[in-house]
Order: C-alpha cells, then structure tokens, then sequence
C-alpha cells in the first residue's frame, strides 16, 4: 500500500524543502462542545427534530443539492488531488466509514459538501461499503441517507473503535476531535497498515494541545511515523463553488502510518477514552 517504500508530499505541489511540510491551525466544527481543554471530549447534541420523514418537497431539494453537488466537485483541483493522493500507487480501499459529518441540508452546506466527496470517492472504487455515524442525525436523514445514497448507517457510538478487520479502510472523518482519531488507530493497532485518516494535522493537533499530558499516549507512540499529504482548496475552487466549500475541507490531510517491518513498537497503551460521554 503506497508502495514499499512511500514518501508522502504536498498534493499540488513537489516537496523541496522542509516548508512544504507546514502546517496551519484547523477549525473544529461549530457543533463541538469543548470543556476543561481543547481535547476535551464532547457529548453528543441532541438531533435538531424528531421528525420521522421529511417532505416530499425537501426530501427532492436535499438529493437535488447533493447531485449538484457531486458534480460541481469532480471538477475541483481539491477533488483531483485528493483521488490522485489516495490512488496513485494503486492502493486498494476497501470501506469508506465517515464520523461526523453533520446533518443534511437542501443548499450546499459544508456536511453536503464532506458527504458528496465520500460519495464521489465511493464511485471511483466500485461502489465499496460507505459506512456512516453522526450523532445529530435524525430518523428522516437516516433514512433518506440509507435509502436514496445506499449508504449503512452505523446505529451506535463507536466512539471510533471500529475494528477494519483486514480491509484497507478509508477514515473519512474532517474536522473530528482529537480523540477520535486517537480511538480509531487504538483500536486497530496491529492493523495500523489497513487504515487510511482522511482529516486534519495529527502533528498540528499536538502543537494545539496546551497541555502535553493530555496529548492520547496512542497517538504520541504513533506520530514520529505519521506520513501525511496535505489536499488544498485552490483559490480557483473558492472563486467557482459555493463557500462552504472551503470550510468543508480546509487544512485537510491524507494521514497513514508507516513503520518498517524491523521497528518494533510498544504494546497497545490504555484507551485514549473509555467513558460514558461521546467522543463525536
């Protein structure tokens, strides 16, 4: 999986010098609660209605703007760099399981824009598994989700300790919480090789994280061999699509771990979170 030997660069650019490697501050999303610490975890919000169906009128706008958008992204030089960095050394995937994405909307919304690019990307390889979980999504959107996108949609808080299983496993997960990203690799640490982070900086994120001892043990063991590839929003994208656009996937990575079959790591450490609250 990309290749033997892999070196990761920038998406649009080729790496000459150690610049190419910055990184800037991500933005979390809106809907996070953050307490006691940026990597405090946050509880699920409560779906923003009960209603069990949508109206025939909203349930077309909402497909309406998703194809729209599909469309609209396949021409961006985000979106090209973006296939051109996961498949250019002809890497399989397996699954595509997407945490925290956000609820639907019948206009381009960043969550219409991040479930279009999981969409699109699940059409490039064959129509894999696309796996979905959010806490806010409610009954109607499942449903439309499951039934209109064939999507699965995970009925449970995994609090990302899904196991890949053997399959190369694309985390399709921007924006998300530290410590999600912490369960996920915790809970595949003798498949680290299967799974693929589509989301922001793991090294921004320790930057960001004022407090050492609340960086997760999993990711401290992991990060001095995170190879990441940074995807862009040109300026050439945010001048033609709608705005969100940019906040859908701005400061995105491509992330895989990479150890040599001669490294020898640690033993899984602890959980990076076992409790009752919500990772997501």
């Amino acid at each position: 999986l990309f290749g033997t030997v892999c070196t990761f660069m920038h998406a649009t650019t080729t790496m000459s010098s150690e610049e190419d490697w910055t990184v800037v501050t991500c933005h979390d999303k809106r809907r996070v609660i953050r307490s006691g610490g940026r990597n405090s975890l946050p509880r699920a919000i409560a779906p923003t209605s009960n209603k069990t169906t949508w109206s025939d009128e909203t349930r077309r706008a909402v497909m309406t703007t998703m194809a729209k958008c599909q469309r609209d992204l396949v021409h961006t030089d985000f979106y090209q760099s973006l296939i051109k960095s996961i498949f250019e050394n002809q890497t399989v995937v397996d699954q595509i399981i997407c945490y925290g994405i956000g609820s639907l909307a019948p206009k381009p919304t960043a969550p219409m824009w991040q479930l279009a690019c999981a969409l699109n990307l699940r059409e490039e390889v064959n129509d894999i598994p696309l796996l979905f979980y959010d806490p806010c999504t409610t009954t109607c959107e499942a449903k439309l989700i499951t039934e209109e996108f064939k999507i699965q949609v995970i009925t449970e808080n995994e609090r990302g300790k899904r196991s890949v299983n053997g399959l190369t496993s694309l985390f399709f997960m921007p924006h998300c919480p530290l410590l999600l990203y912490a369960n996920v690799l915790w809970a595949n640490w003798e498949e680290k090789n299967h799974v693929i982070l589509f989301g922001n900086s793991l090294p921004m994120y320790q930057e960001r994280t004022m407090e050492k001892s609340k960086f997760p043990d999993t990711l401290f063991i992991l990060l001095p061999f995170v190879k990441q590839i940074r995807v862009d929003v040109s300026k050439s994208d945010i001048e033609k699509s709608d705005g969100n656009l940019e906040s859908a996937f701005n400061d995105s990575y491509l992330t895989r771990i990479m150890i040599d079959d001669d490294t020898e790591l640690p033993s899984r450490p602890p959980q990076a979170f076992d409790g009752d609250g919500e990772v997501i």
